[in-house]
């Protein structure tokens, strides 16, 4: 799992769900100290690679297939 911070020109952030790949914290030490004991508490609740998968190219070079041969029909 990913601690980032909701810095506003931090892009990571955008890509954090809260809880499933990750946690966002605020930019102070006390935040991102809370974050890493619910990272540290969590353990196996956290699902990042289920996130992760849906780039893996196999799956969007079939994702594209699909589309065009939805499109043809």
């Amino acid at each position: 799992p990913v601690i980032t911070t909701s810095h506003k020109n931090n892009a990571a952030k955008d890509i954090i769900l809260e809880g499933i790949n990750g946690f966002v914290a605020e930019a102070t030490a006390e935040d991102i100290a809370k974050k890493i004991e619910r990272v540290l508490t969590a353990g196996s609740a956290l699902d990042p690679k289920r996130e992760v998968e849906q780039y893996d190219w196999g799956i969007a070079a079939n994702r594209v297939a699909l589309a065009f041969a939805a499109e043809r029909a």
